[in-house]
């Protein structure tokens, strides 16, 4: 894949290298062929579709109902709108079917409107970053109560299940 237009924001990958992680897939395969891997966002914007990949931090322009290319670059998606149908709800259910109805897949945006509004949050982040900061100290200890509570749920669901068994 050739380079593509990203913002230059800094984020935190973790990899993990352990075998399971390494082996799953593979077995997994023909299966993510299938039904996919990944989620983006379809969104509709003056009578227009486009995605938005939050994880990478891309536009994606739609070529048919089952292939979506960056916007500001070289690449391609595969999309399996039929299996998200299994994953969401009736209101994203919509989305997908506004996807399936249309003919025109012209997208409202250009790769010079992505990188200019790209470039422009930028900007008002970093002007704004002390306050991104200063908010997040402020919700730090919430959000580590939320991540402990789901943690405790799921060591309590398994001595349940345990000793159900």
């Amino acid at each position: 894949m050739e380079k593509f237009c990203v913002p230059d924001i800094k984020r935190n990958v973790v990899k993990s290298c352990n075998l399971i992680t390494k082996v799953i897939p593979l077995l997994l395969k023909p299966i993510i062929n299938k039904i996919g891997n990944h989620a983006f966002n379809l969104i509709e914007e003056n009578g227009k579709l486009y995605i938005y990949d939050a994880t990478n931090l891309l536009f994606l322009k739609l070529n048919s109902t089952t292939e979506a290319s960056i916007l500001a670059g070289k690449g391609e998606f595969k999309l399996t709108p039929y299996s998200s149908y299994l994953l969401n709800d009736s209101n994203e259910r919509a989305a997908l079917n506004t996807l399936n109805t249309i003919d025109d897949f012209t997208s409202p945006y250009t790769s010079r409107d992505y990188i200019i509004t790209s470039k422009n949050c930028e900007e008002l982040f970093n002007k704004n970053n002390d306050l991104f900061k200063e908010y997040h100290c402020d919700i730090y200890n919430d959000i580590t109560k939320v991540a402990d509570s789901v943690e405790n749920y799921k060591e309590n669901k398994k001595k349940i299940l345990k000793s159900i068994k």
